[in-house]
């Protein structure tokens, strides 16, 4: 039965992202560990947190150690 709602529902808009990275990318220093924070290989991952960055138009210093991903966002500078 039809009825009456006081609002449309707001429309979700593409997928929420597999990663929080908004929390990574807050300026900090943060050491992330295959098989812990992300599943695919340190190499795939090293390249998807850069696009990420990259997409967000953020500059971002990221290093690979291992099974281990260290990033660090530049918050202060946002890249045009």
């Amino acid at each position: 039965m039809a009825t009456v709602v006081k609002e449309i529902p707001k429309r979700s808009v593409g997928r929420p992202p597999k990663y929080p990275w908004s929390k990574w990318f807050d300026g900090q220093v943060w050491k992330l560990t295959q098989d812990v924070d992300f599943e695919i290989s340190a190499a795939t991952f090293y390249s998807i947190a850069r696009n990420a960055a990259e997409s967000r138009r953020m500059s971002v210093n990221i290093a690979r150690r291992g099974k281990c991903i260290y990033v660090q966002a530049d918050i202060k500078t946002r890249r045009s």
